[in-house]
């Protein structure tokens, strides 16, 4: 019985948050970082699951409203009197007023343009965050790829960068939610005070 997108999300969840514990314990050995490295490999297989049943879902029913739109042919934009998207940039998949897509190009690690709502803090602090999460897992990948070649080593020192790199980020997040809520709390005191 096939798994429905939310089990398939709710399974990469899980299986992130048990590489993510591995990860960052500074003492987990070898076997550790492998049994990591595997859970990833776990994750990727439920990710091309999720997309080939997206791509039977699209092709039972093929409905243009529901799927995000990217334009890779230039001349397409060009025809409407628009610039080609930048390399790696997709096209915003809101609608306008009309009803007509729109057709700005997104902000970077997100779906939607600035005036859809790309601009807002949380959305540009969440797009960060998976950015940093896809490295970590590009790196874990090509480490994995990369074992018993010389570049063994490079690949696990940028593996541990990216590792680091989203655990500061992370820690900063959590800072941010802290002081959040103490603002809210000093708020809510002098309210009442």
């Amino acid at each position: 019985m096939p798994l429905n997108p939310d089990q398939h999300y709710a399974r990469l969840d899980g299986l992130a948050a048990r590489a993510r514990a591995v990860l960052a314990d500074p003492g987990s050995g070898m076997e550790a970082l492998q049994a990591a490295v595997a859970v990833l490999g776990q994750i990727q297989e439920l990710r091309d699951q999720i997309t080939a049943s997206a791509a039977r879902q699209e092709a039972v029913n093929p409905d243009p409203m529901s799927r995000a739109r990217t334009r890779e042919d230039p001349g397409d934009r060009g025809a409407a009197g628009l610039r080609p998207l930048r390399k790696g940039r997709d096209q915003c998949t809101a609608h306008r007023r009309d009803g007509e897509e729109c057709r700005a190009p997104a902000v970077p690690g997100t779906l939607v343009c600035r005036r859809h709502g790309g601009a807002a803090p949380q959305v540009l602090i969440k797009a960060r965050h998976v950015e940093l999460q896809a490295a970590r897992y590009t790196a874990a990948m090509d480490f994995e790829a990369a074992k018993g070649t010389p570049r063994e080593f490079d690949t696990l020192c940028a593996w541990g960068h990216a590792e680091r790199e989203l655990r500061e980020y992370e820690a900063k997040m959590e800072r941010l939610k802290e002081l959040r809520a103490e603002a809210r709390r000093l708020k809510a005191a002098r309210g009442t005070g």
